[in-house]
């Protein structure tokens, strides 16, 4: 079996220590979020779902870089379409649509080699999507380790992952700066940003245009932790190492009732919480971990959880 960290991508240089992929972002001279770097994460987050030896993605970027906003080829387009533009209700219609018919290879291909300009965006927006889909529901922890300017599509990427941790630089710069060129977020901003702050704070955010910084982030809620420049990458491929032991069953599952459910009526949403952990029961490794609980049990005389719960957080 070919191992994830042994694909050659354009955009992506990949090491593996342990049970976690770093993946070192370059794309010079701007660091825009491309097609190419969209292509590579696509591949990359497939190759992992299918590796066992991977159970943590830390994506950061070189030097002083991140990923900066989408290539300007790529929303160009949008600037160029002629007015009036097609109804919004069309316009779902055919997105839907070009989600099902490019999932074929073949086709995907010739559109972006025949379709021109527009062939490649809908490439571009459509691959986007299917990678940022296949993170959230993927067994693998993602977490983005924000050493640059990471705004409007490179932002969107940074929330697509499940943790996300910013140098305290003031070079760092964090947001969703669409309205500023007269668009909105296009690849998943304006949902999840919604979701991770709230309605009022994510729109005044998104209205307002104006990146914040690292501490400014962390402050509302945007990463999770603030690291000094030298060692964030350490601090994000530790905590990888931490939450790369967790069980791959019950992270996909926590993953799904997470990112996937809480748009359902409350009955349906616990239905859904209680089959995913039902489904949990799955993991074959579940002996295992009943066999270390009951063993600290009987040493401890009481749960690990409530006493000794260190050593299960650091996952020995």
């Amino acid at each position: 079996m070919r191992h994830a960290v042994e694909l050659d991508l354009d955009t992506l240089t990949l090491s593996q220590h342990g049970r976690v992929v770093t993946a070192v972002f370059a794309d010079p001279p701007n660091h825009f979020l491309s097609l190419r770097l969209v292509k590579d994460m696509d591949r990359l987050s497939a190759a992992v779902d299918r590796d066992p030896t991977v159970g943590a993605v830390v994506l950061t970027g070189t030097g002083d870089r991140f990923i900066s906003h989408s290539e300007p080829d790529q929303v160009r387009l949008f600037f160029e379409m002629p007015a009036p533009p097609l109804p919004e209700r069309v316009l779902r219609w055919s997105i839907r649509a070009n989600n099902a018919t490019l999932r074929i290879p073949a086709i995907r291909t010739l559109t972006e080699k025949r379709g021109g300009d527009w062939g490649s965006g809908i490439v571009y927006s459509t691959l986007l999507k299917r990678t940022n889909l296949r993170m959230n529901r993927s067994r693998v922890i993602y977490i983005a380790a924000i050493n640059g300017v990471a705004i409007g599509g490179g932002f969107e990427m940074a929330l697509a992952c499940d943790l996300r941790f910013a140098a305290d630089d003031d070079q760092v710069r964090i947001g969703l700066i669409e309205i500023l060129a007269g668009l909105i977020p296009g690849g998943g901003g304006t949902r999840r940003l919604t979701e991770i702050v709230g309605q009022a704070k994510a729109f005044e955010h998104m209205v307002e245009g104006r990146p914040l910084t690292a501490r400014e982030a962390h402050t509302a809620g945007l990463v999770n932790g603030l690291s000094d420049p030298a060692e964030l990458l350490a601090d994000a491929r530790r905590t990888g190492e931490r939450l790369a032991q967790r069980s791959p069953y019950a992270v996909s599952a926590l993953k799904r009732a997470v990112y996937f459910n809480s748009r359902r009526e409350l009955s349906a949403a616990l239905d859904v919480e209680l089959a995913a952990f039902i489904a949990t029961g799955r993991n074959p490794h579940k002996r295992v971990i009943a066999e270390a609980f009951e063993a600290d049990v009987d040493r401890l005389g009481d749960s690990p959880f409530a006493v000794d719960i260190e050593p299960w957080l650091d996952g020995r």
